[in-house]
């Protein structure tokens, strides 16, 4: 199989840029009299870049076998985080960051203890990224953890959930809310409350209708539905247990069964993430108790469609699968493997790793008017400036329908515009409509 090495997040920031000013040149602004209303001409896609595939990776350093290392993107630091993991051996308490080609080990003066399944993700509302729990040698575990950049520092909630491990966790965009469920307690059994992180301590929610009580869930942020928010899917109930294949919505008060017309079979454990860059969220692997899966889903907001992927990691479960706004990447590592291996290979999955990239990185650069910076916008509407080039707003945590597809700096280099794939533009600075 062949694999392919992706450019580091600092060579993706500086190589396209000339091909990158060069699409954004070729985009006509139309705008009109507010925000999200303007028609823009949309750059031509590369060929290939409507079939999104799995690419392996190959990285020089990696953290090792391991399965149910704990993932997510921090945006206040720019760092893709994994901690811990589980090995044959016993468990992990390793910081780890992806820059894009390679994994870097950390040496925080402070961390976790060793852990598997522990829950952690990103608050954009609160720009912490924060993690809770997982399961020790000891048995599931009820801390709550920051990551500063540098370092972990050990947080003290006036409240707190139960001790657990095999949680779920994941930030909406739609409201604004950092949001945990389930897992398995100190006594075995599933557990089925939701509770909300507020910036400093838990609440507990107490919403009308809720998913069976269950663990190894998977949840994510789904941008697809006119009503954005979270997708709880599958996951399993214990003791036992019974696997489920059921799709759950969170609206910030309530969860709703969803029963799409099509659904992934039963399972646990599956790698589910939302990518900013196709709107939609993929699904893959998971275990159905007697299998390892390897398949691929697709969710587009009112069912799933299996997809077809020319080249596919092999079958496994309890990998994370996150989104890198730094460098555009839906990042899959490790999981537990069809005979029982400990895995520490590192995937791609999307058309961003075919020959559509780079000019779909290129797309969303603008170049300043004195030619001393430039500015570099995510598919979420998150800006990076460099050299001379001032930063003038984004919209970072905000609810988009489609992602950022492009953007131009005003003349004077005072402001910019942002265009999203459905035809929006939004201003900052001095850009005006």
């Amino acid at each position: 199989m062949a694999t392919c090495r992706v450019r580091s997040r600092r060579a993706l920031l500086r190589v396209p840029l000339t091909i990158a000013l060069a699409v954004v040149a070729s985009l006509s602004l139309v705008v009109g009299p507010s925000p999200g209303l303007a028609p823009v001409a949309a750059a031509a896609s590369a060929p290939g870049a409507n079939m999104p595939t799995w690419l392996p990776l190959s990285p020089d350093t990696s953290p090792g076998p391991r399965d149910s290392p704990a993932v997510a993107f921090d945006s206040a630091t720019d760092q893709l985080l994994l901690f811990g993991g589980r090995a044959a051996t016993g468990n992990f308490g390793d910081t780890w960051t992806w820059d894009g080609s390679n994994w870097i080990q950390r040496s925080p003066v402070a961390s976790p203890s060793p852990r598997n399944y522990a829950a952690m993700a990103y608050d954009q509302s609160t720009r912490q990224l924060i993690l809770f729990g997982g399961s020790s040698a000891g048995g599931p575990l009820g801390d709550t953890w920051l990551w500063t950049g540098t370092t972990w520092d050990q947080l003290s909630p006036a409240a707190s959930p139960p001790a657990r491990a095999f949680a779920s966790m994941a930030y909406d965009q739609a409201t604004g809310q950092l949001i945990l469920f389930g897992g398995r307690g100190t006594d075995g059994a599933a557990l089925g409350d939701t509770w909300s992180w507020t910036g400093s301590t838990w609440a507990q929610l107490a919403p009308s209708t809720s998913p069976t009580a269950r663990s190894f869930a998977s949840l994510a942020y789904d941008r697809s539905r006119s009503s954005a928010g979270l997708i709880l899917f599958g996951g399993s109930t214990g003791p036992g247990p019974t696997y489920l294949g059921d799709t759950w919505a969170w609206d910030g008060t309530n969860w709703a069964d969803l029963a799409p017309a099509t659904s992934p079979p039963v399972r646990d454990s599956a790698s589910m993430a939302d990518d900013p860059s196709t709107g939609q969220l993929t699904l893959f692997g998971g275990s159905d108790g007697g299998n390892h899966l390897g398949d691929t889903w697709e969710w587009d907001g009112s069912t799933w469609a299996q997809l077809a992927p020319t080249t596919s990691p092999p079958a496994r479960y309890s990998a994370p699968l996150t989104y890198d706004t730094g460098t555009d990447q839906l990042v899959l590592f490790g999981g537990n493997g069809a005979t029982g291996t400990k895995l520490d290979d590192t995937w791609l999955w999307g058309t961003r790793t075919g020959p559509s990239h780079s000019a779909a990185a290129g797309a969303r650069l603008a170049g300043a008017p004195d030619g001393i910076g430039y500015w570099i916008t995510g598919p979420g509407g998150s800006v990076a400036t460099f050299g001379g080039a001032g930063s003038y707003g984004s919209l970072e945590g905000q609810p988009l329908n489609q992602p950022v597809v492009g953007m131009a700096a005003t003349p004077d280099g005072q402001g910019y515009w942002l265009v999203a794939a459905d035809g929006g533009v939004f201003t900052f600075g001095d850009a005006g409509f």
